[in-house]
């Protein structure tokens, strides 16, 4: 999998030592806020020659292990000094100036980058323009997470909508039955209405948005997007506790999209990007109020009781029973479980 380019020691970039926040009788810096847009820029200088360095140290950036224990590991974007709760986004810089370089037979100012072998101008100074927002999701560093499952706990941002579905009920002699009768010799009250009747089920959408995540966490394949972790769990309700709020049964897996992009990162091998992609894990959550007096399942397996009247809570709430294809509670579901949580971890873990 790609690298990234390894800077030299003096080109490596220290906030408490190399940053000059830019000064004068007006502050350069600029204040956009309110309770809509967040918008602040900070103005400083750098030496020239930390330029890779200092857009890495601001922007952040995440890598994969290689090998065992196959964790993620995170440099987070840095956050402003005033605000706290806002981090860096977005750096431009330009160069200012000439200084001359001793290396070259008359000092001429100019280098030769290491990575590309081109020729550049050498600068003494950059003057750099590191903007910041806020973000929706939460920023932990990594000794905040225990385990690579527990990476649900940061960069990532869950979205909810609710649905209504309607199932469709046959054979319940207890489903429906006439009200009232009429002069015109209407059905007798507490006639069985005996067509298949729709029971309605409150359902929930759930929305995992996972950010920035380095392509070879997710991907065996360096070419095609292959996150198969992912692809695993489609069609399958979870068999674990996922994401420490989703119960088992409760939740299923029903596709995902994602959006790659590339790291402001230097590759080691200047023609093999530095990516990452951005994913949206979809599934609904359903979990119906239980009638068994010793419930072992809940969630998208349980089916409504269409029995004898007996399946429904003093409140009018149908119960919902555990059904399986032989009738037996370790028997086979009509929809398949599988865990839910190594989707947080590495491909190759």
């Amino acid at each position: 999998m790609p690298s990234p380019y390894v800077e030299d020691p003096d080109d490596e970039f220290s906030y408490s030592t190399d940053f000059y926040q830019k000064v004068g009788d007006e502050d350069p810096s600029a204040y956009v806020v309110s309770n809509d847009v967040q918008e602040l820029t900070l103005v400083g200088y750098v030496r020239a020659n930390k330029l890779r360095s200092v857009c890495r140290y601001f922007v952040g950036f995440a890598q994969a292990d290689e090998s065992a224990p196959w964790r993620l590991r995170r440099e987070t974007p840095v956050y402003h000094p005033e605000f706290p709760q806002m981090r860096a986004y977005e750096i431009s810089a330009r160069k200012t100036v000439l200084q001359s370089n001793a290396e070259n037979l008359n000092g001429e100012p100019y280098q030769v980058e290491l990575i590309s072998g081109e020729r550049v101008a050498k600068y003494k100074w950059l003057e750099v323009s590191v903007r910041y927002r806020n973000f929706m999701f939460r920023f932990r560093e990594d000794s905040e997470i225990d385990t690579a499952e527990e990476e649900y706990k940061r960069f990532t941002f869950v979205e909810t909508e609710p649905r209504v579905e309607a199932l469709t009920v046959t054979g319940g002699m207890s489903q429906l039955q006439f009200a009232e009768t009429g002069s015109g010799g209407g059905p007798a009250v507490g006639t069985p209405f005996g067509a298949p009747v729709a029971a309605l089920l409150a359902k929930k959408g759930v929305t995992v948005h996972w950010y920035a995540v380095p392509w070879e966490y997710l991907s065996n394949d360096e070419d095609v997007f292959n996150p198969f972790k992912i692809d695993d769990i489609q069609g399958y309700v979870n068999s674990d506790d996922f994401m420490g709020r989703y119960p088992a049964g409760t939740l299923l897996a029903e596709g995902y999209s994602w959006r790659p992009s590339t790291w402001c990162v230097a590759p080691e091998d200047a023609a093999d990007p530095l990516r990452k992609v951005d994913v949206s894990m979809r599934f609904t959550y359903f979990d119906p109020p239980r009638g068994a007096a010793s419930p072992v399942a809940r969630g998208h397996n349980l089916m409504p009781w269409g029995g004898t009247g007996t399946g429904s809570e003093p409140g009018g709430d149908t119960l919902f029973y555990l059904a399986t294809r032989d009738g037996n509670p370790s028997g086979d579901r009509l929809i398949p479980e599988t865990p839910f949580s190594p989707v947080f971890t590495h491909c190759l873990s």
